[in-house]
């Protein structure tokens, strides 16, 4: 008896785990490249170094109806009120400060806690211009500011302009309100700096 057995074509058979094996390749590749794409999205600048970015709930803006506007920055539990037609720039990474412009008259202020556990003198010691060699100090001076207990500083540098900083101690942190000008209205500038400090609330 002559037994027969099905013949099977070895051609055919590779040729269809080839086409099986790419199809199957394609689609790992089409799913990685899918989700690389999908996480790129959603990564913002920064992100894949450490920065950590803050909940927009945090920054709050209000309009006080009088021609001014409270900004006020609930994770570092301050706030000041600032003119209404002042431009803002609002923190959105962890260690952002706010920023305010006074365009008209040339001022850019900023506030909040600096990124230190510094005491409050060697943050005056450590960010003194004068230790740069690199700028040219045309002039500094330095005394105490008794409503905040701290320091008050107006210094000028050559490349850069004009700055004034009142800083002191709150919370084993150093707080800031600062002042630039460039080209602009020292004398007003000075003025909004101190007006902005009275404004400050700190919690």
């Amino acid at each position: 008896m002559k037994l027969s057995f099905p013949k099977f074509s070895k051609p055919k058979t590779v040729l269809t785990s080839g086409i099986l094996a790419a199809i199957i390749f394609g689609l790992a590749l089409l799913v990685y490249f899918s989700g690389a794409k999908q996480e790129s999205k959603t990564l913002r600048p920064g992100e894949q170094y450490g920065v950590q970015y803050r909940d927009p709930s945090e920054i709050v803006i209000t309009d006080l109806g009088n021609g001014t506007k409270r900004a006020q920055d609930k994770r570092q539990n301050y706030s000041v009120v600032v003119p209404s037609d002042w431009n803002i720039q609002e923190p959105t990474a962890v260690y952002d400060i706010f920023n305010f412009f006074d365009e008209t008259n040339g001022c850019r202020f900023s506030s909040g806690y600096s990124e230190t556990e510094m005491t409050l003198s060697d943050f005056i010691d450590k960010t003194d211009p004068r230790r740069d060699e690199f700028i040219t100090v045309k002039n500094y001076s330095i005394e105490d500011f008794n409503n905040l207990s701290g320091k008050y500083t107006k210094f000028e540098i050559e490349e850069t302009g004009y700055f004034e900083s009142l800083d002191f101690e709150k919370n084993n942190h150093v707080f800031s309100i600062s002042l630039g000008v460039l080209d602009g209205n020292r004398e007003i500038c000075s003025q909004e700096l101190l007006q902005l400090a009275e404004s400050l609330e700190l919690r």
